[in-house]
């Protein structure tokens, strides 16, 4: 489950708290949707891309469909 966006995450030095913190949302936020308790909807997704610096057109790589 969302394999690549943990590694680039993990490349990058940052932690589930850091993107919660950069997104201005909980860790738990986060975390409920890195393990599928709640699914991603489209405006976290863009928002995360922001705060990693994903191009828009890479969405499918770190989010695959059926994920």
């Amino acid at each position: 489950m969302y394999h690549k966006l943990k590694v680039k995450m993990f490349a990058d030095g940052i932690t589930q708290a850091d993107l919660a913190a950069e997104m201005g949302v909980s860790k738990t936020f986060i975390s409920h949707r890195f393990t599928k308790e709640v699914k991603w909807d489209l405006d976290t997704v863009y928002a995360v891309c922001d705060a990693l610096n994903i191009p828009y057109e890479e969405i499918p790589t770190y989010f695959p469909k059926g994920a």
